[in-house]
């Protein structure tokens, strides 16, 4: 993983999904992970570097909802979700890259790094 210090906001509800993330991402790189069961957590936290979101939050409306708003900060948002059929609407919300759960930790590491590779845009 690139050597991008900063924030990695984890919003998922499950917190078995939440614990994996925080220690793939902290054996990855140089990242403060910090966890979010629910929008209203994310929203609490620290503006982060970057993002991976369940779009399904726990509903896809919660979940699209945050993804727009991190998006519309600059903050780039990968959507990883248990159901593909998500995709459409986490894309339309502005996520940067989409994976399903059922993803290696390999392509999990390696979709991250291309969500960083993308340059950072506000959305409105």
């Amino acid at each position: 993983m690139a050597q991008q210090a900063g924030n990695l906001l984890v919003a998922d509800a499950d917190p078995r999904v939440r614990r994996a993330l925080r220690t793939l991402a902290r054996a990855a790189g140089p990242w403060t992970v910090v966890e979010a069961a629910d929008a209203e957590q994310a929203h609490r936290a620290a503006r982060p570097t970057a993002a991976v979101v369940e779009p399904l939050l726990p509903a896809l409306a919660q979940g699209c909802a945050l993804i727009r708003d991190l998006t519309g900060c600059g903050v780039r948002v990968l959507a990883l979700s248990l159901r593909a059929e998500s995709e459409p609407a986490a894309r339309a919300a502005g996520a940067t890259a989409f994976l399903t759960k059922s993803c290696t930790p390999e392509h999990l590491l390696e979709g991250i790094e291309r969500m960083l590779a993308v340059p950072v845009t506000r959305r409105a």
